[in-house]
């Protein structure tokens, strides 16, 4: 019997007569390096983002193909895709966050002279939130264009994955302040006790923590570009007492380093 399956093998993998095969290589991985696990992410994310943006279609392509569908069988797939588009969401909003942490990496601050109002206004239409209510005046500033819109993602990802109810709505505001511009997201929500709130830019949810993954990951990046721009980060509760405010204290003069 075992020779049989030997020479089944055999026959399906012969060489044709003349042709030339080339040797056997070994590798030993304890004598050679290969890519190192820290640059793997880098390698994947590029990857992950262009299946999370064919993903991101899915449900209008199904929506499209069930409109003419028996009503239960509709109602039935509607909210299916509901679920798929969330979960599309939040992934993501991961993608997103760890694409802009890496480039954090010895970025350094460039900037220059800034529109604020159209730049935080572009960069919440861009992020595509169907949930924001936006509140911007702002006079120009001495700005990273790069890190602010990042940290208006950012915000607005956190805010989003804690606002758990589709009916939810969140908040974007960005005023003045004396040498300062204040930029705030607002949810509802759980409040966060006061001894955790520190903890939110760990990029690790804990049980007191009502963050979840998708959230954290996008306050880290908050972290530290509201670190490079030299600014300061205050948490408080939202609505009524309920949810968060989430501001980034940015000054509006950010000097060249």
């Amino acid at each position: 019997m075992v020779e049989n399956v030997r020479s089944q093998h055999d026959r399906r993998v012969s060489v044709p007569p003349g042709a030339v095969t080339a040797p056997v290589s070994f590798f030993d991985p304890k004598a050679s390096s290969a890519v190192p696990l820290d640059d793997l992410l880098p390698l994947a994310l590029p990857e992950l983002s262009d299946a999370v943006r064919v993903l991101g279609n899915l449900p209008d392509w199904v929506s499209d193909s069930i409109a003419a569908a028996p009503p239960a069988i509709r109602d039935s797939a509607e909210k299916s895709l509901s679920h798929m588009a969330d979960q599309i969401a939040r992934t993501r909003a991961i993608v997103r966050a760890l694409s802009a942490c890496r480039e954090l990496g010895d970025y350094v601050p460039r900037p220059v002279l800034c529109d604020t109002t159209a730049l935080i206004t572009q960069a919440a239409l861009a992020h595509g939130s169907d949930r924001a209510d936006l509140q911007i005046e702002l006079t120009p500033a001495l700005t990273d264009p790069r890190l602010l819109e990042g940290i208006v993602s950012g915000l607005l990802d956190a805010a989003e994955a804690c606002a758990r109810r589709r009916s939810d709505r969140i908040a974007l505001k960005a005023i003045g302040a004396p040498g300062a511009h204040r930029v705030s997201v607002i949810y509802p929500g759980k409040p966060i006790p006061e001894a955790a709130r520190r903890n939110l830019f760990d990029g690790v949810p804990t049980p007191d923590l009502p963050i979840p993954p998708a959230a954290s990951v996008g306050l880290v990046y908050v972290w530290h570009a509201t670190r490079l721009l030299d600014g300061q980060i205050e948490v408080g509760a939202g609505f009524g007492g309920t949810g968060a405010r989430i501001t980034c204290i940015l000054p509006s003069e950010v000097s060249r380093k």
